[in-house]
């Protein structure tokens, strides 16, 4: 369980988040068969919570594509229409924080490590790993290149509204 819910701790704010959007929808679907409202109405609800989702997630892609790309137009960097590119915009990324194009692999190789046999797996956590210091490098040298404090680096540490803040300011302040 603590697998699932780390998987869905920024969406749902922590497993607590989760535990009550499952309590909720367990709740609605017991009121249904009582009711004999059956699981159509679940259903319904459902999809409408996916719907709410849905959007959101596409809000917070506009706003972080559009705070890419103009961190890239602040820096000359050529092509900073990749910002809206999935997988392209770590690219950028990487180019934003003035590293040589081969680390944008530590970015993307976490993703493929789920095809990894179980002898390999140890090669997903040493990715993994790598993946996360060149983060926190990428999230300290961009601020830099931009003449401002690397200590905003911290906001990212604050789930979610930190990531939108830290961005805000680079790309607007």
């Amino acid at each position: 369980m603590s697998k699932l819910m780390s998987r869905f701790s920024i969406p749902f704010g922590g497993g607590v988040g989760l535990a009550f959007f499952l309590h909720f929808l367990l709740t609605q679907y017991a009121f249904a068969q009582v009711t004999g409202g059956g699981a159509v109405g679940i259903l319904a609800l459902l999809g409408g919570f996916l719907l709410v989702f849905i959007i959101i997630l596409v809000a917070f892609y506009i706003f972080f594509s559009l705070c890419l790309q103009k961190i890239a137009k602040k820096l000359n960097i050529e092509n900073d229409w990749l910002a809206w590119v999935p997988l392209a915009n770590l690219w950028l990324w990487v180019k934003v924080a003035g590293n040589p194009d081969w680390w944008s692999i530590f970015l993307i190789a976490p993703l493929f490590t789920g095809v990894l046999p179980k002898q390999l797996a140890f090669l997903g956590f040493i990715l993994g790993l790598a993946s996360l210091i060149v983060t926190i490098i990428l999230l300290v040298e961009v601020p830099l290149r931009l003449h401002k404090s690397p200590y905003l680096a911290l906001w990212n540490l604050l789930p979610l509204i930190g990531n939108i803040i830290y961005m805000s300011i680079l790309a607007f302040g």
